[in-house]
């Protein structure tokens, strides 16, 4: 009886000291499976990265609850429930500062100054961003093209004032071209500039001829100075014969070339 109690003895010691190792005096080993001291029992996180200091339901602390660990996360205090990318930054597809869920203008071009709704700015509010538009004090409700500027078209200021021959003086017709055309058109437009061109025919010295175009460059803004447009708007310059627009051949074409033109300079 006695050896059969030593070989029972003999047969479970190995399991005692087994016992003994793994629990440390005698207790089973808790289940622990990402190693972060925390029981899986208890463990709400139980695979948390090795290393990563948790809390003590074993997850890696996380302030703002957006899924990225306060360890990673560049900006620690996104709003809930706010769509945000792997630095754990709320998205903004535009980069202008201002995240997509309150951006108005979420495709504002890179580099513009944006308003709190990620607007860009737009002083004379014509559509056209300050940082794109050329013609940044345009008036209210004015149509622009794409750089912002009056639609002004230029067709409308090239209105010929045709003079006698050797003449810079403005009559009688050439009047009354002024007033009903590029001096209302002026009035009516009051962010756009002109460049008075003046012209001649053929005939005579090509010296003469520029002096004499210019002449009838500067008459010309005189009367419009006179009839209550800026002088500051009408800039001038002469073009001799050099641009004619009909044959020098015929006293008719010659006619047509003895004139002054508008252009558009600015807006």
């Amino acid at each position: 009886m006695r050896s059969m109690k030593n070989i029972f003895a003999a047969m479970m010691l190995p399991f005692f000291i087994a016992a003994c190792a793994t629990s440390g005096g005698g207790a089973s080993a808790v289940p622990d499976n990402d190693g972060d001291g925390v029981p899986n029992t208890k463990d709400e996180c139980a695979y948390s990265p090795k290393g990563a200091k948790v809390s003590a339901w074993g997850c890696v602390p996380d302030k703002d609850g957006d899924g990225v660990a306060d360890s990673k996360d560049v900006c620690a205090y996104t709003p809930a429930g706010s769509k945000i990318d792997k630095f754990g930054c709320m998205l903004d597809k535009d980069v202008d500062g201002v995240a997509d869920n309150k951006d108005e203008c979420a495709l504002t071009t890179f580099g513009s100054k944006v308003d709190p709704y990620g607007c860009a700015f737009d002083k004379d509010l014509d559509g056209v961003a300050d940082n794109m538009d050329k013609c940044a004090k345009t008036p209210f409700g004015a149509k622009v093209d794409a750089k912002g500027c009056s639609k002004v078209s230029q067709a409308l200021l090239i209105q010929g004032v045709e003079f006698e021959f050797d003449s810079a003086r403005v009559e009688g017709f050439s009047q009354a071209l002024l007033d009903a055309s590029a001096i209302t058109l002026l009035k009516k437009n009051s962010n756009i500039s002109v460049r008075v061109v003046g012209h001649t025919d053929a005939t005579g010295d090509d010296d003469y001829n520029r002096s004499l175009s210019l002449k009838r460059a500067e008459a010309v803004r005189e009367y419009m100075a006179a009839n209550g447009t800026s002088r500051a708007r009408l800039s001038v310059a002469g073009m001799g014969e050099t641009q004619p627009i009909a044959s020098n051949h015929s006293r008719a074409g010659r006619e047509k070339n003895r004139r002054v033109e508008f252009i558009v300079v600015s807006n």
